[in-house]
């Protein structure tokens, strides 16, 4: 089964990280790359709301756009959190000397 889904590519005035980090309070799966932001949309974020933030957050916007992929939809994939911003699923030096 094949579901659709929804990102929204942000080019920001501006440090990129900075930016990453503001959006993060609110968007948690944002991610950095390539020289713009990318925030996926769930069923509850439009665009427009996303764009309503960063105005309030005075983080200024050069471009967007919506990008729209078909992906196969796996029930076990569905369960699995993805890792927050900065993880990268290594495990910590804490859980290492433990």
């Amino acid at each position: 089964m094949d579901t659709t889904m929804l990102t929204l590519v942000l080019v920001v005035e501006g440090p990129m990280r900075l930016a990453a980090r503001i959006l993060a309070a609110r968007y948690p799966e944002v991610r950095c790359g390539s020289g713009a932001l990318s925030v996926p949309l769930g069923s509850r974020e439009t665009p427009e709301g996303v764009l309503a933030f960063c105005r309030d957050r005075r983080i200024g916007i050069r471009a967007s756009y919506v990008l729209s992929r078909a992906v196969a939809h796996r029930a076990e994939e569905a369960c699995r959190p993805s890792p927050p911003l900065g993880a990268t699923g290594l495990p910590s030096s804490q859980e290492v000397v433990q």
